[in-house]
Formats: structure tokens, sequence, C-alpha cells
């Protein structure tokens, strides 16, 4: 498992090679949502990392993100996707214009 300084030195990186953003909210100095892109090229990115603390869910502020990210990305990109198993999480994204395209399988082979 990365340790939390390993995970925002590949955060800075992907930053720095145009490969992703992050967008996010804060309150009091603490960050209470975000919303994050991987794999971005010239035309298409993937929504990751989208995630709200427990106390400040409810409040639309995915929603609010993740609109503001998708207006920027679409004046860049021809397509944004995303993944998620969350139903709750994909009456967002359905709000927001996505549709299921279909279901991902993910082959993970046991480590001895």
């Amino acid at each position: 498992m990365k340790s939390v300084d390993e995970e925002v030195e590949g955060i800075a990186r992907k930053i720095e090679n145009k490969h992703g953003r992050v967008y996010f909210i804060k309150e009091n100095e603490k960050v209470v949502s975000t919303v994050s892109t991987t794999a971005e090229n010239s035309k298409s990115a993937m929504i990751v990392g989208v995630c709200t603390a427990p106390r400040y869910r409810k409040q639309g502020y995915v929603t609010a993100i993740l609109t503001e990210m998708l207006q920027d990305l679409f004046k860049e990109k021809e397509s944004v996707c995303l993944t998620y198993n969350n139903p709750e999480a994909g009456n967002i994204y359905k709000r927001s214009g996505f549709v299921d395209i279909g279901m991902w399988t993910m082959l993970i082979q046991e480590t001895k």
C-alpha cells in the first residue's frame, strides 16, 4: 500500500504531465469533496477519485465540481468516461449526462 506522500507525489506527477487533474471543495481549510481524472490524452479522459467526506454528503458538492470539470473537459476533449458500482453515485452521473453503456469485468490475479 502506498503512503500518503507517495499518493500525493503520484497525483502531482499526473497533473504536471497533463495526464490528469483534480477539482475539490474545501471547508475550513479541509478538502471535503473531490473529483479527479486520469488517462487524459488529446481526445478523452477518465473520471476517477470521486468522493466526499461522510458528514459533507448530500450537499451537492460532487455535482458542483463534476459539472465544472465536465465543462472544462468538453472544451478540450471529445469524450469522457467513468465506471461506478454505487447506484447512488450512478444517479449523480446520469443527472450530469452520462449513460450506462454496459458492464465492466476485471480479472485479478491472486497472489500466493
